[in-house]
Order: C-alpha cells, then structure tokens, then sequence
C-alpha cells in the first residue's frame, strides 16, 4: 500500500533526480574528461558514460525512504515532511519554497538546481537546514547506501570494499565468538525479580552488569536494540543502518542543525564504532575532579582505567593504516603538527576492515558483547534484546523495577533493589524525566561533539575503504583559546552514504565529479570539545527524540578556526581539491600548473574566507553529559556515585554523568567510570544487607 500520494512521490522524485541526476550529453562528455584525466584512472569511458546516464530514481530508493519514514520520524516530524511535499504543489507554496509558481517536477532540471543550491546557500535555516538538509539526506545519503543497483554499478572500483580486502588479506584470522543468549518471551516472563536492573547494554550497561553479577548479584540487561554476533551481521550500509542505529542514522535535532549518529543494538556505540581506545587525559581528570569529584584524581581512577586497557585489548599493534589516514599523518609531519597512534580494542590482532560501523563479522573488536557481557554470563546474568523500557517504577522516594515492553509488544515490569540506567545520553534523561524526576540538569548540558568534514582529493590511488579506519588523531588545535576547550582532527570512514552526504553537493555534475574521485579521497574531520553550547533533551509526547541544540558564539568561532588546520593538513600531505560538508563556502582546487601549497595566494584567501562563515549543519557520533554527576543537586543531576540525587537506589552509568564535555573518543572513560558506579552499588547493596541482617 502507497503512503506517498501521486504528487507526493512526484515531487520527491523529481527532488532525487536533481541531487543526483541524469546528466545531459555536454556535462556526460565533461564528466568523463575530468575523471579520465586524473593520473592512474582506473574507471573506462563507458563506466563513467553509464554511471553519468544514471539517476537516483534508477535505484528506486522512494520505496524504500516511503516505508521508512513512518517508523523512524516521529508523527510531528513526519506530518512536517508531508506537509513539504504537498505545499510544493500548489502554486504559491511552490512560489514561496522555490520562487516559481510551478510544482518542482514541473522545473527543468537546472531550474531545479538552481532551485536547491539557493536552498544550500540561504542563510535562513528553513532553507538550509530543513529543506536542504532533509532532501540532500535522503536523496544522496540513502541513494548511495544501495549497493544492488545500476548507481552503484557506475561507481564501483577495485578496492571499494574494505571488507573484501581484508577477507583476501594474509592477516585475515576471524575469530569465532560465543553467542550470548537473549531471553525469549516465555523465558522473559518466568522471572520478575532480580537483584539488579541495567537499563541499556552500551559501554557502561556492560561493565556494570559484569561487576555486578561476578560480585553475585542476578542481573537483567534489558536493550531497546536488537542482538547480533559476528555471523549476524550484514556488511552493507542499507541494512546495517537501518538496523543498528538510532532512527536508523536519521535522528538530528529539532532544527537540523545537527545529525546524529548512535548505536542502538546489544553493545550500544561499541557494536558499531571505530576501535578508538583512548585514556581520559590528565587535564579532563583534574578538570572534572575541580568540580568536587575526587575520584577522577584518584589512584582508584587510574587502577580503573588499567583494568578496562585490559579487558578491551587496547593496542597500537598491528595497525594497517588507512590512506585517509596517511595523509593526516603526512600532513601533520610535513607541518610540524603533533600527530599521534590511536590503540585500537584488537588486543593488538590485525583489524584492517573499513566497514567497523557496520559491526565487526571477523569477530575480532573487542566490544562490549565480546568482552564485559560474555563475563557477566558466565556468571548468569540474563540479557533481554528488542525491549524497550518505558518507565522506572518508583515508590516513596526509592527505585523499585521498570515497566517495559518485551519485543516492543508486551508490556511486562520487574522488579529489583537497584536500577542502573545506562541507555546512552539521548535516552537516558529522557527516561528519568519521564518518570518522574524533576532535576533541572537532567535534560541538560547535552554534549555532541560536533563535526565539520573535510573532504579532500590527490592525484593517487588511497582506496578509503581499506585497512584500520580511526588510528590517528592530531591535537594541534586542541588549544585554540588555551583552555583545552577546542579541536581534535581525526578521519573515518561509515560508508558511500556519508561519504556522498558529505560531499558538499554544488551541482550535479561536480557531486558525481566527487563520487568518481572516492579512491582518491581522504575523509578527515575536525571534532570540537563545546565550552559554553546550550542544549537539551526529552522525549516528545510519541516518546521520540526532541534534542535542542545550537553552538554558541565561541564555540561555532573554535570551530570555524578549527576547520582551516584540516585544511592545512590535506594540502601540506599533496590534496589537490579540498571541500568543507554542507558549507556555504564552494571548495578549493588548484589549478593545475599549481603545486598544492598552504602557501598559494588563492588558498590563503579561501582560508580566510572559510574561517569567518559558520557551518549551518554538523554531525556527531558521540553524545555525553546529559545527567552530569557533580557535589550538590544544584549543580548535577547525578551524584559522583552515579546515585541520582533525588530518586534512592537509581543509578546512572553512561556517558551522561560527564560533567562537561569530554574532547575525545568517550569509550574508555564511559567503561571506566562505569566502574566507579557499580563499585558504589555493591557497596550499598552490601550495607543493605548488613543492616537486614541486624548485625
């Protein structure tokens, strides 16, 4: 059954084929020039000729944007989108939206182009950051995500598939898991008591399930997503979007400002990130312990750390560098920029896949379902996959269980002497809010770390695609103000999809120009630790998302500044094109009787352009803060025990007890001070007991 009307599906069609078009017979013959004269093409004339011909409807992809928007919009968001549909369908709608009377299939193409790159470019956000960001996404990103279609076809080049190469790499050594069990309906309901409840299997609900139930205690892992080992996973971008992400990778905030990318599976952001294992640096420790929190000071708090090194097998061995991030190495080197080895949670194996979002099918990351989850059922704890839980049960001032709805239909409660809350940052406050906590921090301080994309291109082959992905990070712009408050530069790599959403799209023949050049791109991007960013969170009256976010001054400032040191590093490392996602300034390219130099006249100029225009759109993959812990109510939602201030026998264990944001890959520190919370558990259960007994 149709959902979109005849105009409706008109209309996004004809948007779609304008982001990514058939191209006429004049662009078709520039295309193939272009591409064929790149040292070491790879690509035939007929390839390039076929892949010009195609469009985005060639994929069919409005069937499939048609069944997915009602399952991850919420009804508000939806009925928004509908309602652009409809209102470019009559003529002063149309007038309004495009500044022609006529429906937008009723445009030519270049009138439809022009039509969206003013989108782009406007300065009012219902251009640029709903009407173009909400199209772009869902006409390239979904496009692009489709593998099994005549687009894909016209890209496709030896060495496209990180995966494949790895598979066909003398390193290649998979490693076989054990399956955890997830309890069925039958087996979910014969129990309804436990001692303790983790609410989320992420990088904080696995380390304390695991403490917890080795200390003896029953434990129930109850996870919204669903469960997958390494022979479960499907190694595409369609599906593993749609299946292990928030809102299958759609969610952004209520004004589009900023996308967001959250695991949402057994394993939370540790299924599906990038292997990135980095220590809580020795300024956030005194930082955060200035705050009245000793404990990040404390050898308690290193002894913690060595643990979760440990078990997660952080390690700078055997790491194949990518050529993404080669060439931030290479750059930063030839500027004098420090530059680093990110470990890797490998335990030092070979691990040269370029597919880490899509979950690890060699078995080889040492994730939270392979690591803390597999401890804590060897000591029977019980997990619960495709539950949601939709209230904590409360009863005079003390948490006493959850409501929840066992495979999203049933609805069930248990009850248990502690509830641990560990959904991640999105839902966790916006769980305790709805039931019942009244903590003004609750909600608040929503941490992102936004990113701004730089894509650049070389005259040579860097296959993105192919070996360890997030290996290297430079901090040269990690002290912009001098407060630790600024910039950390990184690469990765999550697919065509992104990659092609993050191709700043300027026209159709120059998006598939960057398409073509994907082997020789390098995908580096700037992530701002924010210092004085406003925002904050709650579900919305259909339990979705609401997030509220916009950079402040400063921040926006920090990160504009930021972006020109990326810049600087792909040129120093031989880019021959450098362009800036969803920025309103068009991309640099030398010409080509020019050296790439961060000298040339015309590229200083562009950097001082670049540096005074905000971004109007950012991503994350990395949300924290949102129930910071702290010495007093007045300023926390959280106690530094994890204990909620107001609600007894309620933890918190995830990257929401942050107390500020944090300025690097959070998985280390979010297991860590997971650690400190169900060391705080155990502790109180045991005066519990104590005080029971009478002794």
């Amino acid at each position: 059954m149709s959902v979109f009307t005849e105009h409706q599906r008109a209309t996004l069609n004809a948007i779609i084929d304008t982001f990514v078009a058939a191209l006429d017979a004049e662009e078709e013959e520039q295309l193939i020039n272009k591409i064929l004269s790149i040292p070491n093409n790879r690509f035939t004339r007929k390839q390039i000729s076929d892949y010009a011909k195609t469009s985005g409807s060639d994929t069919h992809i409005i069937d499939k944007i048609e069944k997915k928007l009602p399952r991850v919009l919420s009804p508000a968001q939806y009925n928004q989108f509908i309602l652009l549909l409809n209102v470019m369908n009559y003529r002063l709608g149309s007038f309004l939206l495009t500044g022609y009377f006529a429906p937008i299939q009723e445009l030519s193409r270049p009138q439809r182009e022009e039509v969206i790159l003013k989108w782009k470019n406007s300065y009012f956000s219902i251009f640029s950051q709903v009407l173009y960001v909400t199209f772009m996404a869902l006409s390239i990103v979904d496009t692009y995500r489709e593998l099994n279609c005549p687009l894909f076809d016209g890209y496709k080049y030896d060495g496209i598939d990180g995966e494949a190469y790895f598979k066909a790499h003398p390193d290649y050594k998979p490693i076989k898991r054990d399956t955890l069990h997830m309890l069925s309906l039958s087996e979910a309901t014969v129990t309804t008591r436990y001692d303790v409840i983790v609410v989320g299997s992420g990088a904080g609900g696995g380390v304390v399930a695991s403490e917890l139930a080795e200390a003896g205690y029953s434990v129930l892992v109850i996870e919204k997503g669903p469960y997958y080992n390494e022979e479960m996973f499907v190694p595409e971008e369609s599906p593993a979007y749609n299946d292990l992400y928030e809102s299958s990778g759609m969610l952004c905030s209520t004004n589009n400002s900023i996308s967001l990318l959250a695991g949402s599976c057994v394993g939370g952001g540790t299924t599906v990130n990038h292997l990135a294992s980095l220590k809580t640096p020795d300024y956030i420790r005194e930082e955060w312990a200035s705050f009245g929190l000793p404990y990040f000071v404390s050898p308690q708090f290193t002894h913690d750390t060595d643990k979760v090194w440990n078990v997660i097998g952080a390690s700078t061995e055997n790491i194949e560098q990518s050529g993404s991030n080669r060439k931030l190495i290479e750059g930063c080197n030839k500027l004098g920029y420090p530059v680093e080895i990110i470990p890797q949670n490998t335990s030092g194996r070979p691990h040269h896949c370029g597919k880490c979002y899509a979950g690890c099918t060699s078995g080889i990351k040492n994730s939270i379902p392979n690591t803390w989850l597999k401890h804590a059922a060897t000591h029977d704890a019980k997990f619960l996959d495709k539950t949601r839980v939709t209230r904590i049960l409360i009863e005079n001032g003390r948490a006493v269980g959850v409501e929840c709805k066992i495979h999203d239909n049933t609805v069930h409660s248990y009850y248990a002497r502690r509830v641990i809350v560990a959904a991640g940052a999105l839902h966790t406050p916006c769980l305790l809010k709805k039931s019942g906590l009244k903590n003004s921090h609750i909600g608040s301080h929503v941490w992102l770390h936004p990113t701004i994309v730089c894509n650049s291109y070389f005259n040579e082959d860097l296959n993105p695609a192919q070996g360890s992905q997030l290996t290297a990070v430079s901090t040269v712009a990690r002290q912009i103000d001098g407060d630790y408050y600024g910039i950390a530069i990184e690469c990765f790599n999550s697919g065509m999809g992104i990659y092609a959403g993050a191709a700043n799209w300027e026209g159709a023949l120059k998006h598939k120009e960057h398409i073509l050049r994907h082997r020789n791109s390098a995908t580096i991007f700037a992530l701002l630790r924010e210092k004085d960013t406003v925002s904050s969170i709650q579900y919305d009256e259909n339990d979705h998302i609401s997030l509220e976010y916009k950079l402040s001054t400063r921040d926006s400032r920090v990160m504009a500044e930021g972006v020109t040191y990326v810049a600087k590093i792909v040129v120093a490392a031989g880019a021959r094109k450098v362009q800036i996602a969803f920025h309103l300034i068009e991309s640099f390219e030398f010409q080509d009787d020019e050296p790439s130099s961060i000298d040339n006249p015309r590229f200083i100029e562009w950097l001082d352009r670049l540096c005074k225009v905000e971004s109007p759109v950012t991503s994350s993959g990395h949300q924290m803060g949102s129930c910071r812990m702290g010495s007093s109510p007045k300023n926390s939602g959280a106690k530094e025990t994890g204990e909620t201030w107001e609600t007894r026998n309620l933890y918190v264990a995830d990257a929401s007890l942050f107390p500020t944001s944090l300025g690097i890959n959070p998985m280390v520190t979010v297991e860590v001070i997971a650690l400190q919370v169900a060391r705080s558990v155990i502790e109180s259960m045991k005066e519990e007991d104590i005080l029971d007994a009478g002794i």
